[in-house]
């Protein structure tokens, strides 16, 4: 099955590993595990892709 959340653990190149998955009643993935980021190396890719941004806007 394709797969959007590209931050989960079962996601693998926009498909998911898993084979029989559940929807909630949002239609959200029951099994999804979002991948935890340290807080210091999330502040530095925040930082670094809002610098990318800023860059290419002037």
């Amino acid at each position: 099955m394709k797969c959007g959340v590209v931050y989960c653990v079962y996601n693998r190149d926009c498909v998911c590993l898993i084979k029989e998955i559940e929807l909630n009643e949002l239609g959200m993935c029951q099994e999804c595990i979002i991948v935890s980021i340290p807080e210091q190396e999330l502040n530095t890719l925040k930082e670094k892709q809002l610098e990318d941004i800023l860059s290419r806007t002037v």
